[in-house]
């Protein structure tokens, strides 16, 4: 048993319990946890990233943009991926799918 507050390392684990103000949020294997997560996650690429994210941000439905390398990664409603993906396209950006973390859930 280990205890982390990094939940990329916890992603390594066969099984863990999410917590939040000492309650128990989630408990289970951390892939399927992240997977259970009721957004979408797309890596957007191809530009200034830290400039861009201000643009996702303020479309509805975007709940968290946060910069990973050279490329931003959007999590966002599923209704509003379209728009995501358009408004990329009129950035010169691309967009694309991307597996959704454990990190990713805590939102």
């Amino acid at each position: 048993m280990i205890n982390t507050h990094d939940l990329a390392e916890a992603e390594q684990c066969g099984r863990v319990a999410l917590f939040s103000r000492g309650s128990v949020l989630a408990l289970g294997d951390p892939h399927v946890l992240a997977a259970m997560a009721p957004f979408r996650a797309v890596l957007i690429g191809g530009g200034d990233v830290h400039h861009a994210a201000r643009h996702f941000d303020a479309i509805e439905g975007v709940m968290a943009t946060y910069v990973q390398g050279q490329r931003l990664r959007v999590l966002m409603r599923p209704d509003i991926v379209d728009k995501v993906r358009a408004r990329a396209a009129d950035a010169g950006l691309t967009a694309e799918d991307t597996p959704k973390r454990l990190e990713d859930a805590a939102f």
